[in-house]
């Protein structure tokens, strides 16, 4: 897996090959720190050395990515950036991966998102059902678009990659609340719908000692 620096390390290469001092004196931090990371990214293929003094480039197939994902950028409307997983299971090996397959177009085709990049992993069979995930490094509108993210397709995983810090008008943060609100009141309505009187109760003294402080 890339580290979090070798992806700075990646765009910092992207049109130019560099130095090890010039990467070094650009990105800061310790050489040993630094070299470790370059020496990896090596392993992996996503850059190589030439010339003398010693230069570091990146791959073709890594440019071409960043390329990709430059000029998808121009035509991004969005500020917030996210990388997130949603995880699919189903006692069907073709459901499990037809339903990510649903979710990317929902995504793909909403104006609240833009998405750069959807990768899959493979179908497990786990016990008695298939599991299976998704990657999706996508930007959303605003806060709004992140919790209808969240409670219509439930990511295990969510990273902010940007921005560092965000601003909030009262006007478009209570209309987030209220959405919230109501998606957890309809799941609430959903799953008493289908409890018994006594899965309820139980249901009910779980959640308040899960309040006590």
């Amino acid at each position: 897996m890339v580290s979090d620096t070798q992806k700075i390390i990646a765009k910092s290469l992207f049109g130019k090959s560099k130095t090890f001092e010039e990467l070094q004196k650009e990105l800061g931090g310790k050489a040993p720190d630094l070299l470790n990371e370059l020496q990896g990214m090596l392993k992996l293929g996503l850059i190589s050395k030439e010339g003398y003094p010693t230069k570091y480039i990146l791959s073709k197939q890594i440019t071409a990515k960043l390329g990709e994902r430059k000029q998808l950028g121009e035509k991004d409307p969005h500020e917030i950036r996210l990388n997130i997983i949603i995880e699919s299971k189903s006692t069907s090996q073709k459901m499990a991966l037809e339903s990510l397959k649903t979710i990317e177009k929902n995504l793909r085709e909403s104006k609240e998102f833009f998405v750069y990049e959807v990768s899959y992993s493979e179908v497990k069979e786990e016990a008695e059902h298939y599991s299976a995930f998704m990657e999706v490094n996508l930007s959303v509108k605003d806060f709004k678009a992140i919790t209808h993210l969240v409670f219509l397709y439930g990511p295990s995983v969510i990273e902010v990659l940007k921005p560092s810090k965000i601003e909030l008008r009262l006007h478009d943060l209570q209309d987030a609340l209220i959405d919230m609100s109501t998606m957890v009141q309809h799941y609430v309505d959903m799953a008493v719908k289908n409890m018994t009187k006594k899965e309820l109760i139980e249901f009910n003294n779980s959640m308040l000692k899960g309040l006590k402080p």
